[in-house]
């Protein structure tokens, strides 16, 4: 009679593969966990990183405001630089808004976010490369004005607009966030990008003609909501039951 095989410690070789198989899930589970943990911190970390390079941008553009006059000027030398200086003040004050309105969308957008993917924070570090260029684009087209300055900041901002929307469009694909997003919202959102696209196009088509008064077509973004309520009182009408 064959005796059983062992190892030359005594043990079964059917209990050491059972051994080894379970060590296996367990370094497997870990790993899951490890990635999991750092999936949930890298989303933090993207969040903190964007409000860091947001605020220094928005620093950055003010640097260029301050006047270039000897502290004893008086007040007509002052209001003199001041409206020679005007398109400058006006550039900054247009692109502050416009980085302030990409951080609200990008804080309500990230509010839910639980997670992120590698794809997530490559398209995050993409989105504050265009964010900071603002300043630079920001200078150019308050200090020179003409219709190449006007377009590379009007491109600028189409760049932003756009990584925005891949960001969202990662984030419901995924499933990164807590929210269920319904079809008004996503229609909404995608509406909106698609406005600032729109306006950033004409801004830049309008600077080859009246680049003076292009920047004034950035005015269209307080009512860039409108298309998107439209379509959705017109989605709501459609849904309404029919009266007999």
């Amino acid at each position: 009679m064959r005796a059983p095989d062992h190892d030359i410690d005594g043990q079964d070789p059917d209990d050491i593969d059972v051994d080894n198989r379970g060590a296996d899930d367990r370094g497997a589970k870990q790993s899951a966990a490890d990635e999991d943990q750092l999936l949930e911190a890298g989303a933090e970390r993207a969040t903190v990183l964007t409000d860091g390079v947001v605020a220094i941008a928005l620093t950055l553009l003010a640097l260029d405001l301050k006047p270039d006059l000897p502290f004893s000027a008086n007040s007509r030398q002052l209001a003199h630089f001041l409206h020679t200086h005007l398109t400058q003040y006006i550039a900054f004050a247009l692109a502050f808004y416009l980085i302030a309105q990409y951080w609200m969308t990008h804080h309500r957008m990230m509010r839910t976010v639980r997670r992120a993917t590698a794809r997530m924070l490559v398209l995050t570090l993409v989105f504050l490369f265009g964010i900071t260029l603002v300043p630079l684009t920001t200078y150019l087209n308050g200090n020179y004005g003409n219709p190449l300055a006007n377009t590379l900041f009007a491109a600028n901002i189409g760049f932003i607009s756009v990584l925005l929307l891949l960001m969202s469009e990662e984030i419901h694909r995924n499933r990164l966030d807590d929210r269920v997003e319904s079809a008004d919202d996503r229609l909404r959102r995608r509406t909106r990008s698609v406005m600032a696209l729109l306006i950033s196009g004409l801004v830049a088509g309008m600077s080859w003609v009246v680049h003076s008064d292009a920047n004034f077509c950035y005015l269209l973004f307080i009512v860039a909501d409108v298309p998107a309520d439209r379509l959705l009182r017109r989605r709501a009408r459609r849904r309404r039951p029919r009266s007999a």
